[in-house]
């Protein structure tokens, strides 16, 4: 069983300060990686390989996830962030260059948005299943079984392999980086793949409808303290009234 995980770009700090702060592989991307490298253990064999598209500073995610056990990290070198469609294209000819896989897993949320655009736009060009928002899996006389979330409740959806899996499940087998891991993914010795892709623009497939712009965070906050409830309850209220809100 050779899975591959796909994790998610991390914008530059600029960009970061826009949505949250975050460093490295984020909670999304960690339990499909505990997922995948379950899943290895259970069919008692096989590869895990993550994959990470972004610029040279995007090795470090690669090496994070190598100290949580998987066999491989590649890097696909990307200059930009944005344009999804244009992500997902490397990211398919990527997979293709390292040798399709049975399963590839990603998660629905990156930092940096939650359109969970990035799956089905990267399915299409490997021209594969896509499972969304799966809850569960089983693998079985190579056929993946897949629990996921509707409308109303839950769906069992079965499909041939290989197939793309966007998955949802939190309730992972408990899993940590080991210090041996940790050692040999920051180790000189290790060194990091990059998958150099065409970067020529692909046409899009998908339309813009709606943008999220945050707002900018409010100015002049204050952080109120005291012993307890009662005194901070005290200490709000003569605020509010100092700012004549009553």
């Amino acid at each position: 069983m050779n899975i591959l995980v796909y994790l998610k770009e991390v914008p530059p700090k600029e960009e970061q300060v826009k949505y949250q702060t975050a460093e490295g592989i984020s909670d999304s991307d960690k339990n499909v990686l505990k997922e995948a490298l379950n899943l290895r253990d259970q069919e008692g064999g096989g590869t895990v390989t993550a994959m990470v598209i972004g610029p040279p500073e995007a090795e470090k995610t690669a090496r994070e996830a190598l100290t949580w056990g998987v066999d491989r990290a590649v890097l696909v070198f990307k200059k930009e962030t944005g344009d999804i469609s244009h992500s997902a294209k490397l990211l398919a000819g990527a997979i293709e260059a390292e040798g399709m896989f049975d399963i590839i897993l990603c998660g629905r949320q990156a930092i940096d948005g939650d359109a969970a655009h990035m799956a089905a736009i990267t399915a299409f060009f490997l021209k594969i299943p896509l499972i969304a928002y799966s809850k569960k899996m089983k693998v079985s006389d190579k056929k993946i079984f897949n629990w996921c979330m509707a409308l109303e409740g839950t769906e069992r959806t079965e499909s041939s392999l290989p197939a793309l899996v966007l998955s949802v499940r939190e309730d992972n087998a408990l899993r940590h980086p080991n210090v041996a891991d940790i050692m040999s993914a920051y180790a000189e010795s290790t060194v990091i793949p990059v998958s150099k892709a065409e970067q020529g623009k692909t046409k899009k497939i998908i339309k813009q409808v709606r943008e999220y712009i945050p707002d900018e965070a409010p100015k002049n906050r204050q952080m109120l303290t005291g012993r307890d409830e009662q005194e901070l309850a005290e200490k709000l209220w003569q605020l509010i009234k100092e700012k004549e809100a009553v």
